[in-house]
């Protein structure tokens, strides 16, 4: 997983999201989906821009879902609270889904700096369960 600890502005956020391509490309030439987590210093339009930039058929991955790009307000947090068994369910929906339409796995790529002092302990847990 790609982890950034550092709250960045959204240029950064979308260098660092130009910066992972290349393990992304690889992922899904290993035929697995690519999750990318952002934060509130990036939208998805921009997320979209940065990779868009750097895979020139980005489009026809959107459209598949082979790429997917997801706000992590709406991945993680549930009216403010991360709930990491709600999570971890979540991710194995996408596993199974994807498994399902004959992928080999899934890949995720994001950025931590989203999590409060009172979550950190129950996301380094999460981190355990999940790997």
């Amino acid at each position: 997983m790609w982890v950034i600890s550092e709250p960045l502005t959204g240029i950064e956020a979308a260098r660092a999201l130009r910066e992972a391509v290349p393990d992304l490309e690889r992922h899904l030439t290993e035929r697995r989906i690519e999750i990318q987590v952002i934060t509130e210093t990036l939208t998805r339009e921009d997320a979209t821009r940065a990779l868009r930039q750097a895979i020139p058929d980005l489009e026809r991955h959107l459209a598949a879902r082979s790429i997917e790009i997801v706000p992590h307000q709406e991945w993680y947090l549930e009216r403010g609270i991360f709930d990491s068994q709600r999570v971890i369910n979540g991710w194995n929906e996408k596993l199974d889904e994807a498994l399902s339409r004959g992928y080999e796995g899934v890949r995720v790529h994001g950025n931590e700096a989203w999590l409060t002092e009172r979550d950190w302990k129950n996301f380094v847990g999460y981190e355990r369960r999940l790997n």
